[in-house]
């Protein structure tokens, strides 16, 4: 999603995954290390200690939420460090097996941070999610990724049927949000941070609010590549599976809470040539809005207050789309497209099949 590509390009908190979190315990953050300080610290460099240290108390809590938070924060590189973050991200999922958040974390963590290996193969990852939550397509999404990488056709055919009978698609970031909101007003950037930015914008940067919005929205979302690919209406299929790809992406293209999820969706639906004319109207609603997009992206590199209420109402709402909505209301845009707008193909708010990735 390009905002929030965009607005995390510009933080240096970051990376990864998320989990919603209890209460971590209590620890200074905002002192250690006062005398050893020097004049020519940048607010980047105080911000970095202080999260060095929020990594270690969340690490030392009791919690395996704090332990995925952790991981997040946590951005070793080399191939060490990153067995070792994968460790701690496979023993909060291991301890917190009903946590949907952490286990939707884990399945989409890259292999190498993973904590799977040779001597923890890890079968049920990709499952975990679908089988605590059968109800939420989001789960045999990931089912039906993991299938479609191993090519065996059996679980893609019934990952398929799963995803299409799911009730609902909950790709929602609220929760997570919330809970990294909890984290950063419980324990705040250290006076010395705010102090040292030396604009109002690079404060803004250091806010909860807004830091909680940067890493709720770095959650890694799932690939829809592997349910475009197997729903293409070249390859031999039945009536039963084509029909199951078009109630997947019909379940995607109404419910997903992101811009790109519903645009895959109806990726799905082009690609299955099961798209009715309901779909198409609806998709036409999803290019207008990503187009308004567009031009919020332009308005609020400037506006730090429409940052905030965009970040506020994603986080409360758990919805980019009714974030998005809300600002088009405030602003007085369109929530809908007038009748003879049509999307063009080489337009910037076009998103690319690259983007269901």
């Amino acid at each position: 999603m390009s905002l929030a590509t965009k607005m995390l390009a510009a933080l240096l908190i970051v990376a990864g995954n998320t989990v919603p979190a209890a209460p971590v315990a209590s620890e200074p953050l905002g002192t250690a290390n006062a005398s050893t300080q020097t004049v020519e610290d940048s607010a980047d460099t105080a911000n970095a200690r202080y999260l060095h240290r929020l990594v270690r108390l969340l690490r030392n809590s009791a919690s395996p939420q704090d332990w995925a938070l952790a991981w997040q924060l946590d951005f070793g590189d080399d191939a060490a460090h990153k067995r070792e973050k994968g460790a701690l991200l496979r023993k909060a999922a291991m301890a917190a097996p009903r946590n949907r958040l952490v286990q939707r974390m884990w399945a989409t963590a890259a292999p190498d941070v993973s904590g799977c290996d040779a001597q923890h193969p890890c079968r049920d990852r990709a499952s975990a999610l679908a089988r605590q939550y059968p109800d939420d397509g989001v789960g045999w999404l990931l089912v039906l990724t993991d299938a479609w990488r191993r090519k065996n056709s059996a679980e893609i055919s019934i990952a398929v049927s799963r995803l299409s009978r799911a009730s609902r698609f909950d790709d929602s970031i609220g929760d997570a949000f919330q809970a990294w909101e909890t984290v950063f007003r419980h324990h705040p950037n250290p006076p010395q941070v705010m102090r040292l930015a030396t604009s109002p914008e690079e404060r803004f940067l250091y806010e909860p609010t807004y830091s909680a919005y940067m890493e709720a929205t770095a959650v890694h979302e799932p690939s829809f590549r592997g349910l475009i690919i197997v729903c293409d209406r070249t390859q031999p299929h039945d009536a039963a599976f084509t029909g199951n790809c078009g109630r997947a992406g019909r379940l995607i293209l109404r419910q997903s809470s992101t811009l790109r999820g519903r645009y895959c969706g109806m990726e799905v639906l082009r690609a299955s040539g099961t798209a009715n004319e309901q779909d198409i109207a609806a998709a036409r609603v999803i290019y207008w809005q990503r187009h308004q997009q567009v031009v919020f992206e332009q308005l609020e590199s400037d506006d730090r207050n429409l940052q905030r209420d965009f970040a506020a109402d994603y986080g409360n709402t758990g919805s980019e789309i009714n974030a998005l909505l809300r600002w088009m209301l405030r602003a007085n845009f369109r929530p809908t497209p007038p009748q003879d707008w049509q999307p063009a193909e080489n337009r910037p708010f076009r998103l690319r099949l690259y983007d269901c990735a």
